[in-house]
Formats: C-alpha cells, sequence, structure tokens
C-alpha cells in the first residue's frame, strides 16, 4: 500500500497559525487555530488531515485517516481499470502477396480495429520490387478497401523506397 504524500494528517502539518476546519460531519465549523482543531480532532478519535494545503488558510478536515487512504487508494484502481490503452498493432507484407493472403490480413485488422487498436500497415519491399512501387500501392489500397470504412491517418507513406506505410485508426 503506497502512502499519499499529498496528504498530511495530526502533527505532519507544520508551519500553519490557523486552518479552515470542517468538522467530521462535512460542516464548515470556520477558521480555528491549528492547535485548537488537532484537539477538537483527537477528543472524537480521529485524525486532522489538510485537504488543500494551497489554500489561505489551508483547509482541513476531521476524519478517519486510514479509511481516508483506503477510499482514495480505491478510488485510483478503479480510475485505472477504466481507462483504456490504445496498442499499435503492425502487419506486413510484401508486394507479391497473393489476394487470399491480403484477405487474411483484412480480416486480422477488422479484429484488431474492432478491439480499439491502430494498425501500422508496412509494405516492404525488396531488391526488384523496389523499381515498382506501384505495385506495393496497389496492394495496400487492396488491403485498405478490405479493411472496412476506418480512417487512415495521414498519407500512405513511401519511406526510402524500401517500405510503404499507412496507419489505419479504429474510428
Amino acid at each position: 500500500m503506497t502512502f499519499d504524500v499529498r496528504y498530511r494528517a495530526n502533527e505532519a502539518i507544520r508551519g500553519i497559525g490557523q486552518v479552515r476546519l470542517i468538522d467530521a460531519s462535512g460542516t464548515m465549523v470556520g477558521v480555528v487555530p491549528y492547535w485548537d482543531a488537532l484537539n477538537k480532532a483527537r477528543a472524537e478519535g480521529l485524525d486532522l488531515v489538510e485537504i488543500n494545503r494551497n489554500s489561505t488558510p489551508p483547509v482541513c478536515k476531521i476524519l478517519d485517516f486510514g479509511k481516508f487512504k483506503y477510499e482514495q487508494e480505491k478510488a485510483t484502481k478503479e480510475s485505472k481499470k477504466k481507462q483504456t490503452t490504445q496498442d499499435l498493432k503492425e502487419a506486413v507484407l510484401r508486394p507479391s502477396t497473393d489476394t487470399h493472403d491480403v484477405l487474411i490480413k483484412a480480416k486480422h485488422i477488422r479484429e484488431w480495429l474492432g478491439d480499439g487498436s491502430r494498425v501500422k500497415v508496412v509494405i516492404k519491399m525488396r531488391g526488384r520490387e523496389k523499381a515498382h512501387p506501384d505495385q506495393g500501392l496497389k496492394v495496400i489500397q487492396e488491403l485498405l478497401e478490405n479493411c472496412g470504412p476506418h480512417k487512415v491517418l495521414g498519407q500512405i507513406q513511401n519511406l526510402d523506397g524500401r517500405l510503404i506505410v499507412a496507419t489505419i485508426d479504429p474510428a
């Protein structure tokens, strides 16, 4: 369990003359001296926790600090669970790739796009294939037509005569 350094509690709150106090029930008490707020929290068997140190005077609340940290950590885990990461998958083809193989690649690309991943399509050319980039473009166009109505990011790039690259977004 990691300790959140954003919140200071009890004696860790230092160098403060007065605090804006919120009691255990959530009602605003007002601006009181720090030691009075700390004694009130101890009298209730709870902790004095600095909620906002940037305001003047700092806002402190009387609560159970262990329970507060647990709820903060639980909320952090829940928000991380709801996050989605966008992967970048790569499909590599050659200009001499057969039509059936292009259809199989297109099927895989549709699955990846359905899962929310971006797809980078690369046509690798070697030797004499570099002299005919139009065949590579033909293969990539055929593949993009079979992938469905997805958005191609930017233009199809021809990198140093050896690679043709297109990036597809799952929009």
